[in-house]
């Protein structure tokens, strides 16, 4: 794992967040995937968040079952952090995933309106 990289993760919940945050948008898309290998096994939530907010921001393809996985979670915070990046990518992928993680949620579910109204800008960003 690239020490610069580490390094800047280790700061995203100190004084010098901003700075880490920053450098994290910084690098390379190929980089991308140890932010996605921290993502997935880390455990403080917190971190979990603007991990996930960072790789949306990338846009990659390749990032798209992690962030509509995302979606699924109990955090309110995590999955509206990957709702917004799912629409950051804009992607027809995009839409297709949040249509089926939909057809699955019960109308009373929180996330229903959040998902609708994240379809509703893919969709106008795809005309």
């Amino acid at each position: 794992m690239d020490e610069a990289i580490t390094h800047h993760i280790s700061l995203l919940l100190t004084a010098e967040a901003d700075n880490a945050y920053h450098s994290l948008l910084e690098i390379d898309a190929a980089s991308v995937q140890q932010l996605v290998s921290i993502y997935l096994t880390t455990s403080d939530t917190s971190l979990r968040r603007i991990l996930l907010e960072i790789i949306g921001e990338h846009r990659r393809l390749e990032d798209i079952p992690v962030l509509a996985k995302a979606v699924l979670s109990a955090d309110s915070e995590l999955w509206k952090t990957a709702l917004d990046g799912l629409v950051k990518i804009n992607d027809s992928i995009c839409i297709t995933r949040l249509m089926e993680i939909r057809s699955h949620l019960s109308e009373a579910d929180d996330r229903v309106a959040w998902i609708d109204e994240a379809l509703a800008q893919l969709r106008a960003a795809q005309e």
